[in-house]
């Protein structure tokens, strides 16, 4: 964000949001735009007994970040969380064509939409909402089952037994990673190594890789719990 004024010292320009200053001069640079940087800034231009200021609102979208929705209808369902009011429009296509959307629920900055599809086939689907190219998340769509499904993750920085805390933090983070509609029930059991943790799904979709998404969401989510996944180890078990 750019605010200047002419013949002034860069140092009077403050830029303030919630009454605490978030940095002088006549820009302010965000290297991505977040729920902690959304909101409006006051600049405010002070010279000599004189001052000037103009609030500035900053919007953004935080779309989620699952990477294989199960469908049992031909719609698929996008939530994201925005402060834009009227809340944006949401884009989305699929090999090229672009797909009709609606908006069909909003509670507070939770904003939900139903993407309609051709039929239940697997398919990729591209959106991001309006005005905020940096949204764009791709999906994996496909017909949910009930197949059960098995895969292990070791874990480098537990041990075996794991602490109810510890067990608490594993069962967050596996629910996290995967959308509540690929997944009707989830069961873990632990064993020995440094930790390792057996998971099975039921249901997953019918796709070739029924535990891509959660092996993308146990790596990416794992930080915010203070566990350490080593990548080599998640893998499909037989049986």
């Amino acid at each position: 964000m750019t605010c200047s004024a002419s013949a002034v010292d860069p140092s009077s320009i403050n830029w303030l949001k919630d009454g605490i200053l978030q940095g002088k001069g006549p820009t302010l640079t965000f290297p991505s735009i977040s729920r902690d940087q959304g909101g409006v800034y006051n600049c405010t231009v002070i010279e000599g007994c004189g001052s000037a200021s103009t609030d500035i609102a900053v919007y953004y979208v935080d779309m989620e970040r699952y990477s294989l929705k199960c469908i049992t209808s031909p719609a698929v369902i996008i939530t994201i969380e925005t402060n834009k009011t009227p809340s944006p429009d949401m884009i989305c296509a699929t090999e090229g064509k672009t797909l009709l959307s609606k908006l069909t629920n909003k509670t507070g900055r939770k904003v939900t939409y139903e993407v309609e599809l051709a039929s239940l086939d697997e398919a990729e689907v591209t959106c991001h909402a309006d005005g905020f190219t940096g949204s764009r998340q791709q999906f994996t769509v496909a017909a949910a089952s009930g197949k059960k499904r098995n895969e292990s993750f070791l874990i480098t920085n537990g041990k075996y037994q794991p602490s109810d805390q510890m067990k608490t933090s594993i069962e967050k983070l596996v629910q996290e990673s995967v959308d509540a509609t690929c997944m009707t029930k989830v069961s873990l059991i632990y064993g020995p190594g440094s930790l390792i943790v057996y998971v099975t799904l039921t249901t997953t979709a019918n796709v070739s890789e029924p535990f891509a998404s959660l092996t993308n969401g146990l790596l990416q989510n794992a930080p915010r719990y203070n566990l350490t996944i080593e990548p080599t180890s998640v893998k499909m078990q037989q049986g």
